[in-house]
This record gives structure tokens, C-alpha cells and sequence, in this order.
């Protein structure tokens, strides 16, 4: 299934020092994980439904439109999750609340969140 306009979406960037990488990767695959137990792709009943979930890693840039300027020692994460319904993101907290990681991944977000939204898709291609 392909995004749609409307649909309900979670998005958060992260901005993560280098030496707490590997701390956030490991928060990240649990999380990955957890909506794998939890979120469906592909229509099982009883799970959320998802359009997409993805997580983007990359050495943050100094300049975005110059790479050779070289990185920052950061690194970015983009979490991404676009549900199929309008009450999926309600039912992903309703199940987060039952996630033994959720504090971990609420403290992570805290600590090294840029931006993040719960928002509607607004275009796609």
C-alpha cells in the first residue's frame, strides 16, 4: 500500500552526539522490534496498521548543499510511521503504554529530539 494524503503519520528527528550512538541504535532496534510484534504491514487483524515504518541514519553534514565541507561529528536519525487509519496513532500509544521500552524511547526523543510531529500526510508523488 502507498501513502495517501491525510493519512496520520509520527515523525521525529534525532541529533545524536557520536559517542551516544551506539545507545540510541540499540533503543531504535528494539523499538523496531516491539513494532514488528505490535504493527502490521500487511493487514494482520488485531495489529495497528501501518502504510510504513522506517528509521534513516546518516553522518549529519556541516552543509546540506555542500558535502565536501565535511560532518559535524553528529549523526541524524528520521523515525518515520504513517499508519493506515486516523486512529492508528491513537492505538500505537494505547500500545506503547504496554511496551517495557517506552520509557527508554520517550527519554531518548527528549534528550536528542530536533522535531517531531504527530501530523497528516500532506503530498505525495
Amino acid at each position: 500500500m502507498s501513502t495517501k494524503t491525510e493519512q496520520k503519520t509520527f515523525n521525529c528527528s534525532l541529533r545524536v552526539p557520536a559517542a551516544d550512538v551506539d545507545k540510541v541504535d540499540a533503543i531504535l532496534i528494539r523499538h523496531q522490534a516491539w513494532m514488528r510484534a505490535t504493527h502490521s504491514l500487511s493487514g494482520d487483524a488485531g495489529l495497528v496498521q501501518l502504510v510504513d515504518y522506517h528509521v534513516v541514519k546518516s553522518n549529519e553534514l556541516k552543509d546540506i548543499v555542500d558535502p565536501s565541507q565535511g560532518t559535524t561529528g553528529s549523526v541524524i536519525y528520521f523515525v518515520n510511521e504513517t499508519y493506515v487509519y486516523p486512529d492508528g496513532p491513537s492505538q500505537h500509544l494505547e500500545q506503547a503504554m504496554k511496551w517495557d521500552g517506552v520509557g527508554e524511547f520517550i527519554e531518548m526523543v527528549k534528550t536528542y529530539s530536533v522535531s517531531s510531529c504527530w501530523g497528516e500526510v500532506m503530498l505525495t508523488h
